[in-house]
């Protein structure tokens, strides 16, 4: 090696072979081919589909509203729009159809899972028993409504009519399952308190030629509600990539919202991405 301008001596380092190691200092092998390292690299939003990565939960919300009229709805089947608590509630879980019941002999849904928040913000979890069209109390009180599902049912082996969770006054509706599909479809969701939301696609279709402007609402904590990307579409499915995730802040109401240019439309719409811990 020359030496470079006034420098006296020559210094040679001595290479070390590196080692991988993993977070406790332990080494550890590379596969490889001819030499070459063997890598496979993952989406990192597959991994938190996988659960490797923690702290980090998957969000997929879509609905679909099959009779969308010329006024603002949810994008899901209770043909309204979402029904928002002011302080958590009784829920009343009831059916259009008298065969989701409880009893041995109810052919449909027999008991519903219901999964929400609470006045904290905080995850929590509540099944009831069908009693067909009659009106069953929820034994827990919910701020916001996140997902309910059928877990056990008659002979048919799902709910044979439409089954609705209505705020305490009975009327108000939060969110429903459609006849045979044993779990709610709506494009609807709160952050959980502690957590943040990131979306990074949404969906969005109109399958009637009636045409429809489909938003996403967004509402902060204390705020108001904002239409945060409108868009119309007819006779098409579309998917948006969000290049730049959206992020959404603890208890932020979301929804997807749609009006009909024509009545009648079918509407489909949701969001995808993941929530993750603060």
């Amino acid at each position: 090696m020359p030496l470079l301008p006034n420098q006296k001596y020559a210094s040679f380092v001595q290479p070390v072979a590196s080692v991988m190691m993993d977070e406790n200092g332990v080494p550890y092998g590379v596969r490889n081919v001819t030499n070459k390292i063997l890598v496979s690299s993952m989406p990192y939003t597959y991994d938190i589909a996988r659960g490797t990565i923690t702290g980090r939960q998957a969000v997929r919300r879509f609905g679909h509203n099959l009779d969308v009229g010329t006024s603002a709805e949810t994008v899901s089947h209770i043909g309204t729009v979402m029904y928002y608590p002011a302080a958590a509630e009784i829920l009343k879980i009831k059916s259009d159809d008298a065969d989701d019941d409880g009893a041995p002999a109810g052919a449909g849904a027999r008991t519903v899972w219901i999964q929400g928040l609470d006045n904290n913000y905080e995850l929590i979890q509540d099944t009831v028993t069908m009693d067909g069209t009659t009106a069953v109390d929820t034994n827990v009180a919910f701020l916001r409504v996140l997902m309910m599902k059928v877990v056990t049912a008659g002979a048919s082996g799902f709910n044979e009519g439409v089954i609705t969770a209505y705020g305490a006054d009975g009327t108000s509706k939060i969110i429903a399952i459609g006849a045979e599909e044993n779990r709610a479809h709506s494009a609807s969701f709160t952050v959980p308190a502690n957590q943040t939301l990131y979306i990074i696609g949404m969906t969005i279709g109109d399958a009637s030629l009636k045409g429809a402007e489909v938003g996403l609402y967004t509402r902060t904590f204390g705020g108001l509600w904002e239409n945060t990307r409108p868009y119309d579409v007819m006779d098409a499915v579309v998917v948006f990539p969000l290049f730049v995730p959206l992020r959404f802040l603890e208890k932020t109401d979301i929804e997807m919202r749609t009006t009909a240019l024509s009545a009648g439309a079918v509407v489909v719409a949701g969001f995808v991405g993941w929530r993750e811990d603060n």
